[in-house]
């Protein structure tokens, strides 16, 4: 056999030995049983077709050209195969792996995507993932894979509603294009369920129906809305400090903010968020203040912009009357993570000390700025 048939060999032989079975899930176990008597070559064709062997799925003309053969044969190689096993489907083993996918589907009222699906029946195990796919092609009266322009991939059950699933997505969507803003998911549902169309759903169904939805979608911090929004699928690197920054409610270091957009999944798929690029990006965004030496806060959080001493010209000019060296470090601390003692120098060099321990703008050139 040639190295490239070498890659679509499988075990043919059952395997043996307490080790050597903890390999094998149940998918791919009942697929072995199942083809077991099947010829090798046949055997090697169904299990790159489905990703039996460890490997990707392979298309029907990636695997005629293994073969030498075109992918029409492949497609009637593969069909015959099926068949022959759906005239079996009267046997306990074949329903016995029917009733597990459709006890996993169950527990998600009937519908899952294929992602989650996969991981629900067969975690990372890529043999174990390609028995799941050749079983369902096997059942395919009974498991169907979904996908619409606003349903993403998923695996559900044959008799699933998906008129009901789309009336609760049309219900999400006007909500939100209504509204214009995020909500927290807590108070999402709460409105949700209110609606006709969601009579009778209680939470945790509505979640596993808008789960699948691709025009409703929840970000990191459990916050939904519509997929275009920033606030829910930031898609630059001032849109991803700004949700990580808000959704913590504190000030942050740019190191952290950088940190937490990867820890958070919102950066791409394979890349790294560089810090420098976060400080770089914050520096220029008006949404954003640094307060201390890297830390960053939101303007819609009160923060004032400036330097030190800016801050504490604005005090002045909000009370219009001397303040208390006390009160003025502790209004600047409110808004700037910096030493009580830079406070004290910028008092002293650019304002005028009025009485014991107040302060206050100095005549003429600082007065008017």
């Amino acid at each position: 056999m040639s190295s490239s048939r070498t890659s679509l060999t499988v075990v043919r032989k059952p395997v043996s030995g307490t080790k050597k079975l903890s390999l094998s899930g149940f998918y791919l176990s009942s697929f072995r049983r199942f083809l077991r008597l099947t010829p090798p070559r046949v055997l090697e064709i169904v299990s790159a077709r489905y990703g039996a062997g460890g490997n990707d799925p392979m298309t029907l003309e990636e695997i005629g050209q293994t073969y030498g053969i075109t992918r029409e044969r492949i497609r009637q190689i593969v069909s015959g195969l099926l068949r022959d096993v759906r005239g079996k489907r009267c046997t306990s083993p074949l329903e016995e792996v029917a009733k597990k996918i459709e006890w996993t589907l169950k527990k998600r009222n009937g519908i899952l995507g294929r992602e989650a699906f996969f991981r629900a029946v067969a975690k990372e195990n890529a043999r174990e993932r390609g028995a799941v796919r050749f079983f369902l092609a096997v059942l395919f009266d009974r498991f169907l894979v979904r996908e619409t322009d606003v349903l993403a991939p998923s695996v559900v059950l044959s008799d699933f509603d998906m008129s009901r699933w789309q009336s609760v997505n049309d219900v999400a969507v006007r909500f939100f294009s209504d509204r214009g803003s995020v909500l927290s998911e807590v108070e999402f549902l709460k409105k949700l369920k209110k609606d006709p169309s969601c009579k009778g759903l209680n939470e945790e169904e509505l979640l596993n129906f808008l789960s699948v939805s691709l025009s409703v979608r929840r970000n990191p911090f459990g916050e939904w809305g519509l997929p275009e929004w920033s606030d829910i699928c930031p898609r630059g690197t001032r849109e991803r400090a700004y949700l990580v920054v808000r959704s913590e409610k504190k000030p942050l270091h740019f190191r952290e903010i950088a940190q937490k957009i990867d820890a958070k999944g919102l950066q791409k798929s394979g890349r790294v968020t560089h810090p420098q690029t976060v400080h770089n990006e914050l520096i220029k965004d008006k949404r954003f203040v640094l307060v201390g030496r890297g830390t960053y806060a939101l303007v819609e959080w009160g923060y004032r912009r400036g330097t030190v001493r800016e801050v504490i010209r604005g005090i002045f000019e909000d009370r219009k009357k001397p303040v208390s060296r006390r009160e003025i470090v502790s209004e600047v601390l409110k808004v700037r993570d910096v030493k009580e003692s830079t406070i004290v120098i910028n008092l002293n060099a650019f304002f005028a000390k009025v009485g014991n321990d107040s302060y206050f703008l100095k005549e003429g050139k600082e007065s008017a700025q």
